[in-house]
């Protein structure tokens, strides 16, 4: 019997075509009646009624052909289609955790768990209302740094789900990079990106990744803290959260310039001035903004190595190390060899003196300082 009779034969348990939802995200459809798999267990209706003349061929709920059109000329200014993009991201996103099973709740409480207290790079109370609030506020920045905090927590597993994620959020990433103008969100994305690719040990892919984070990070001058007056709390901790995302720039160019071993290129964030203020530990700062403090105490990249500092600090300062030792295996300059290596070292053993000390109860508790400093 023909092949396209049996599909088109009543009695069969396949209809003739793929379904509309299957047919406009460009979906494997297995075509099963009344439903496909997919719509079932997505919940949805299951269309096969549907006319392939009647049907545009560059229909808007299809994400590839909307992002076609938003990039034709003349497009950038328009409202609507802003407002289309953010409603695309947010639902592609969600659609995508909603199809693997995935619990945004499990998994944002897992990254401010485990990831959270070493790369504090995300303020967690505000993002989190943040993405309360993307059902009747859609951002594309925000869905975007939910699905990297997605990723983050499937690295180093292989597996088909963990390629997929990557592969959308690449593509989500870039395109948003074309269409907007750079955000601190955008930055803490491709951020989190740098760390699942460090994780998966694609060190050459992390390292173009943090090149580009850099670019956007200058950009928004997120290297200058140039210690302006902030007329609220609130407008301290948004500051504190800029700091935060370079310092974390910082920490990451260092490690993955460290396992890089095959081509060594000069460092893509540069060094810290002197003046840049160290983050603070996150109890002080939600203790400043409930008001239960006045002030916080602040300490800068030149703070003496025996003034006790919040674990992210320590990690900062071990990277400027680290990123010091680095710059002294690429020079050339043989005479200052041996002044230069004798105050590297020193630094280095009066400052893992100074770890075991404010942690008595092992190097542990200071594991990430103390395995830069080692390194």
């Amino acid at each position: 019997m023909d092949h396209s009779q049996i599909l088109s034969d009543p009695s069969s348990s396949n209809a003739i075509n793929v379904c509309l939802a299957c047919r406009e995200q460009k979906r494997k459809c297995d075509k099963r009646l009344p439903a496909c798999s997919r719509c079932v267990r997505l919940k949805r209706s299951c269309n096969y009624s549907w006319s392939s003349t009647g049907q545009n061929d560059h229909n808007d709920s299809d994400p590839s052909s909307f992002l076609s059109r938003i990039l034709q000329p003349g497009m950038e200014k328009s409202s609507t289609l802003t407002l289309e993009l953010d409603q695309l991201y947010v639902s592609l996103v969600f659609e995508n955790l909603k199809e693997q099973s995935i619990s945004l709740d499990h998994a944002l409480a897992a990254y401010f768990g485990n990831i959270h207290p070493w790369l504090p790079v995300v303020m967690e109370r505000p993002f989190r209302k943040r993405v309360a609030q993307l059902e009747h506020t859609p951002s594309a920045e925000t869905a975007l740094l939910v699905l990297a905090i997605v990723l983050v927590m499937h690295r180093g597993v292989q597996n088909d789900l963990k390629s997929h994620f990557y592969n959308l959020f690449k593509y989500l990433f870039s395109f948003l990079q074309l269409r907007r103008a750079p955000s601190l969100q955008l930055v803490q994305s491709g951020l989190l990106l740098v760390l699942h690719e460090a994780g998966d040990s694609d060190s050459g892919a992390a390292s173009l990744s943090i090149a580009n984070c850099a670019r956007l990070g200058y950009a928004l001058k997120l290297d200058t803290d140039d210690w302006s007056g902030y007329t609220d709390r609130l407008a301290w901790a948004d500051g504190e959260e800029r700091r935060r995302v370079w310092a974390g720039l910082y920490l990451l160019d260092r490690i993955v310039y460290q396992v890089v071993t095959d081509f060594k290129a000069p460092h893509t964030v540069a060094d810290l001035s002197d003046h840049f203020r160290l983050p603070v530990d996150d109890l002080i700062l939600e203790q400043f903004q409930e008001g239960v403090l006045h002030d916080i105490p602040q300490f800068t990249m030149s703070a003496p190595v025996e003034i006790p500092l919040c674990y992210f600090a320590r990690e900062v300062q071990s990277a400027r190390l680290l990123g010091h030792v680095q710059v002294f295996q690429q020079s050339n300059d043989v005479q200052s060899f041996p002044v230069k290596f004798t105050a590297l070292d020193t630094a280095l053993i009066q400052f893992a003196e100074r770890l075991l000390e404010q942690t008595p109860r092992g190097w542990a508790v200071s594991c990430g300082a103390n395995a830069m400093t080692m390194m």
